[in-house]
């Protein structure tokens, strides 16, 4: 049965079914994936962003690690961990991790056996960056800018723990820098290969670096 506006006497009837309902939300974006599981996304540079990002091969990986991270940010992750698994090669666009919904843990991960092996580098912008993040774990990168940008920048709502690394040269200021109330944390022994236009490392504003018991090798 399906009523009009002159059946009832005033108003509107939707006679919508709820399928088409559905459909149309999720087509307009307002219903995020739930996992209930880990979730991988690999990330090489013979990946291509039109894949799914769920297999560690040429036709299956993203070609980039911003294309990983925002596909990333629209899960409703719930209790489970989100690893973003980077290949070997260079990438060249600027790294932003994004605020994650879920209480599991995130992370972005490269070679941490040779860091040098996945280079993130950028033209006038920080390679690795985190605005309100909230909590990420970085590991396994070498990191170098030109023209400006830092190497890993953290604002605000933004708690990393960065493990093994490589620093390469940055053009900006600092090749770590925690400010406005976000940490920093070192949860491994890394290595420094070249030079900042200020400092290696800079907490101000309230920002908070910790490294314990950690060997650097320059």
């Amino acid at each position: 049965l399906a009523l009009t506006k002159s059946d009832v006497g005033l108003g509107n009837v939707d006679n919508t079914s709820d399928t088409t309902k559905f459909t149309n939300a999720a087509s307009a974006g307002t219903i995020r994936e739930t996992l209930t599981a880990d979730r991988i996304y690999y990330v090489r540079a013979d990946g291509s962003d039109a894949n799914t990002g769920l297999v560690n091969s040429s036709g299956g990986a993203f070609l980039t690690i911003s294309k990983a991270l925002s596909v990333a940010s629209t899960l409703d992750c719930r209790t489970f961990n989100v690893t973003i698994q980077v290949g070997a090669g260079t990438y060249t666009a600027k790294v932003s991790l994004p605020q994650m919904l879920g209480s599991g843990a995130f992370t972005l991960i490269g070679d941490t056996t040779t860091p040098t092996n996945v280079v993130i580098s950028t033209t006038s912008a920080d390679a690795i960056s985190g605005i309100n993040s909230g909590s990420w774990t970085v590991s396994g990168f070498k990191v170098q800018t030109t023209t400006g940008g830092n190497g890993v920048y953290a604002l605000g709502r933004t708690a990393l723990t960065i493990g093994e690394m490589n620093y390469g040269t940055v053009a900006g200021a600092h090749q770590i820098y925690a400010g406005s109330g976000s940490s920093i944390a070192i949860a491994a022994n890394y290595t420094i290969s070249g030079n900042s236009a200020y400092a290696h490392v800079t907490a101000a504003f309230g920002g908070y670096f910790v490294a314990y018991s950690k060997t650097i090798t320059a």
